[in-house]
């Protein structure tokens, strides 16, 4: 597959506070449709990543790229914030006007036609099941419905770059659905995306692509399946009987992490040391099923 036109070029940026290094060196690209997620323990650097990418702090040294304009040179950076779409963690809503009135604030600092605004305005509250509340004051609403409300917000003017804080935190599997559903729509249509979450689960959902750092550095950056490969774990399932058998015969430097029960019956969760190549592992009797994110990021963030 061709490598898809960078969005976002994060070059070498490094930025340190007082006696602290809360990035060191980091450089990735995030390409048209990718969905690319940042992950780390607090502390790791996501937020002062995102703050720089966005213009709130500048970085000690480095270069953050949108679409190829420097987001801290005067014209790029004027540039850059019409092609972005963000995020917090907090929606900064304002609760006291409709949903619409929210929409039609925001469609004027970015200078949107009456109509044009209107129309992606209803068909996205449509899309996420919000087009019959949309007359309500916001402040009368849900957590989940004040989040999708304000994912639109950062969609609505059709940005080159989303960046998202958190999306799905403190969400019901439904609106988790629906925000999972908006993404990959626009995703269609070459959005991209930069998402900082500890939702496992759903960032193995929706990921194309996934960074991780840990004390300001990159553990890895890369394709979500390079991600998985990079841990050399595999997971296997089957009778006790041939489970045990299989574990008695374990190539030299193979470990196990653990043995577990879950629906399907037993299973075991190995770590295949770089002697070997993944298809050496091939055990009778038993089936590889999916090893769980949670077991490849503590894996790779050790």
């Amino acid at each position: 597959m061709a490598e898809q036109p960078s969005i976002l070029s994060i070059r070498n940026v490094s930025r340190a506070f007082r006696n602290v290094q809360a990035l060191n060196g980091v450089s990735f690209e995030v390409g048209e449709g990718q969905v690319h997620v940042l992950l780390g323990h607090n502390g790791a650097g996501k937020t002062t990543l995102i703050r720089i990418i966005l213009g709130l702090i500048r970085a000690t040294s480095g270069s953050v790229l949108v679409s190829g304009l420097d987001t801290w040179k005067t014209r790029g950076g004027r540039q850059t914030r019409e092609k972005l779409g963000v995020l917090f963690e907090q929606d900064a809503l304002y609760e006291d006007i409709s949903a619409m009135e929210n929409l039609e604030l925001f469609s004027r600092i970015h200078r949107l036609h009456h109509q044009t605004w209107r129309n992606r305005a209803e068909d996205m509250l449509t899309s996420v099941g919000l087009y019959d509340r949309r007359h309500e004051r916001v402040g009368k609403w849900s957590a989940g419905m004040k989040r999708k409300l304000s994912i639109i917000r950062a969609l609505q003017h059709q940005p080159q770059l989303v960046v998202l804080d958190e999306p799905t935190a403190g969400l019901d599997v439904q609106s988790r659905g629906k925000i999972r559903d908006a993404i990959d729509r626009c995703r269609s249509q070459n959005t991209a995306f930069l998402i900082a979450s500890q939702d496992l689960a759903e960032v193995q959902r929706i990921a194309s692509h996934v960074t991780l750092l840990r004390r300001g550095k990159i553990l890895y950056s890369g394709t979500i399946a390079g991600f998985y490969a990079q841990a050399r774990l595999k997971r296997f399932h089957g009778s006790t009987e041939a489970l045990k058998s299989f574990l008695g015969s374990l190539p030299a430097g193979t470990e196990l992490v653990r043995e577990e029960q879950d629906v399907l019956g037993d299973a075991a969760l190995i770590r295949i040391p770089p002697s070997l190549q993944a298809n050496e592992i091939r055990p009778m009797g038993l089936a590889e099923t999916p090893v769980p994110l949670e077991d490849i990021y503590l894996e790779l963030d050790k």
